[in-house]
C-alpha cells in the first residue's frame, strides 16, 4: 500500500502530494526537521562486570556546529542513564518530564527507586503517546543502566 501525505504548502495553499515509501521517508523526515538543532552519535555497551556510554558533544543547526559542548547524557538516577540523539527541543522536553517523574518518586519516600527496566517502559509509553496525539517526538533514545549486578542496555527506542 502506497500513502500520500502532503509535503509542502504553497503561496495558494495547495498542497503537494508525494506518495510515500522507503525513498520518500528521506523527504518526509527532511522537510520535518528544518530548524530544529539535533545531535547524534550516542553509544552503549556491556562489559563483563558493567556498562559504558558515550555521546558526542555537538549539537547541529542543519551542518553548521552550533553547540559544541552540549552533553547529551542524563544520569536519571544511580541506576540508569539516559542517552539522547536528534531534536534539542524534544531532549529538553523528556528531561523536564523525568525530572518531573524522579521528584514525585522521591517525594513518596518508599525507598523505591525505578529500575532501567521501568524507565524504559515509561518512555516508549510516552513516545507512543506523543505519536498517536500527531505530535511525534524526534529522537532516538538509549537507555543503559545496571541493577542487582545485571548490566541492561536498550538501543533505539
Amino acid at each position: 500500500t502506497i500513502f500520500q501525505f502532503p509535503i509542502t504548502y504553497s503561496q495558494r495553499k495547495k498542497c503537494e502530494f508525494v506518495p510515500f515509501n522507503i525513498r520518500t521517508r528521506t523527504l518526509l523526515i527532511n522537510k520535518m526537521s528544518g530548524g530544529r538543532i539535533t545531535g547524534s552519535s550516542v553509544v552503549a555497551m556491556t562489559y563483563n562486570g558493567g556498562v559504558i556510554m558515550g555521546a558526542d558533544t555537538l549539537g547541529s543547526y542543519g551542518s553548521l556546529a552550533k553547540y559544541g559542548n552540549f552533553s547529551r547524557l542524563l544520569k536519571i538516577n544511580d541506576y540508569t542513564v539516559l542517552g539522547i540523539s536528534g531534536d534539542l527541543a524534544d531532549f529538553q522536553e523528556i528531561y523536564i518530564i523525568l525530572n518531573n517523574l524522579m521528584i514525585n518518586d522521591r517525594l513518596f519516600d518508599d525507598g523505591v527507586i525505578k529500575t532501567p527496566k521501568e524507565i524504559h517502559s515509561y518512555l516508549t509509553r510516552l513516545l507512543y503517546h506523543k505519536r498517536s496525539e500527531f505530535k511525534p517526538m524526534y529522537v532516538v533514545l538509549t537507555i543503559a543502566g545496571f541493577y542487582k549486578e545485571q548490566p541492561y542496555v536498550v538501543l533505539y527506542i
